[in-house]
């Protein structure tokens, strides 16, 4: 539906920018779609969890609060940045798109073929060093704050042990497990949060001038 409307767009538009919404703004939307319906199962196996450690002991609602805080307050500050780098990206691919086409069409003509195609590599490679700075700043947002996670879970955990003895032993490892399910948790938080920072700046290339929720 979302290529159809992309194609029977009756709106100007040049051909490479309509193909780049063909094959990266509607490829990542699909995919975004595809990750919050398994991001849903997450969600039920974290709401267990929660349940779990809040019944073996309310110590927990601290960890649990902070890893909560920790991803809202990371995604606040990573979305001006994950934004530029996205739309960087999408800049440098409607760029190769263009000039793909355009060696396409001077394929008739040798000398202008091998110009075209220099200039094409040069904006696939400036693409790729794009898509390089888009990915690495995607995981270094989502990295960090599993490591906090992690620290700050642990000593608290050693924390609420020290002051209830009876955590200690085979319980302990077993809240350690769920505490790891929350880390994961945020994380895939995290990278989805980052990949709808995406998603809203393709609706916006693709529904420019239309009204969407």
């Amino acid at each position: 539906m979302l290529i159809d409307f992309i194609v029977h767009d009756e709106r100007p538009s040049p051909l490479w920018s309509r193909v780049t919404m063909i094959k990266e703004d509607a490829e990542k939307i699909a995919s975004v779609i595809h990750d919050s319906i398994h991001f849903i199962g997450t969600c039920i196996l974290t709401f267990s969890t929660a349940y779990i450690l809040f019944k073996e002991n309310v110590y927990f609602l601290l960890p649990i609060a902070s890893i909560v805080t920790l991803t809202c307050v990371q995604l606040r500050f990573a979305k001006p940045v994950i934004q530029r780098l996205y739309e960087a990206e999408m800049s440098k691919e409607e760029l190769y798109k263009e000039s793909l086409i355009n060696t396409f069409n001077a394929s008739s003509d040798g000398e202008r073929s091998k110009i075209q195609l220099a200039r094409s590599c040069g904006y696939l490679n400036d693409t790729v060093r794009a898509r390089y700075k888009f990915q690495k700043a995607s995981t270094l947002q989502s990295f960090w704050p599993e490591m906090a996670i992690s620290a700050g879970t642990v000593s608290v955990i050693f924390f609420s042990a020290t002051a209830t003895p009876e955590l200690l032993g085979e319980r302990l490892i077993a809240c350690l497990g769920y505490i790891g399910i929350f880390a994961m948790a945020s994380t895939t938080s995290i990278r989805l949060g980052i990949a709808m920072i995406g998603v809203k700046v393709s609706l916006n290339r693709i529904f420019r001038g239309y009204r969407y929720e």
